[in-house]
């Protein structure tokens, strides 16, 4: 089984330089061709850069995005959903999480990664909440009350 992740996702954690992260909660990661393009497109990191190929395998995936496309999602969100079904999906935007859920398809968001790992201890809290913070400050997408839940679950004084 494989994790498969947005370009969103990468993108966002590339911006505050914690792209690794994803490689600290999820071991090995997978892109399809179409979200590498997103993710490598010269704008990365060093770090990121030099990742492509050891932690972050990039999988060909073959059928028609038509469907997905039409439904609002771009290239790389609907290259995710030739994915073997079995899979899991790291996502973050609404209607790739709407089309997950009505196909039945294992999926969480980045928020969820951060509260998953640091309940399962393979990552600070501490960390965890300082990643948050400065993915907030980024203009990673979130709202006030979501924030302020993950933030009170990470343990954040009140």
């Amino acid at each position: 089984m494989r994790t498969w992740v947005d370009a969103s996702t990468f993108i966002a954690l590339d911006t505050i330089g914690e792209a690794a992260l994803l490689h600290d909660l999820l071991g090995r990661v997978a892109l399809t061709p179409e979200v590498a393009a997103e993710v490598f497109n010269g704008r990365e990191s060093e770090a990121l850069g030099r990742a492509r190929g050891t932690w972050i395998e990039i999988v060909p995936v073959t059928g028609g995005r038509q469907r997905w496309e039409s439904l609002g999602l771009g290239r790389g969100e609907a290259s995710l959903f030739l994915t073997p079904t079995d899979d899991r999906l790291v996502l973050d935007e609404v209607p790739a999480r709407v089309a997950a859920e009505s196909e039945g398809r294992s999926y969480v968001g980045l928020l969820g990664l951060l509260l998953a790992g640091a309940r399962k201890g393979k990552i600070a809290p501490d960390r965890a909440r300082q990643v948050l913070r400065r993915l907030a400050q980024s203009g990673f997408h979130l709202t006030t009350e979501l924030y302020d839940e993950a933030m009170e679950q990470l343990g954040a004084p009140r």
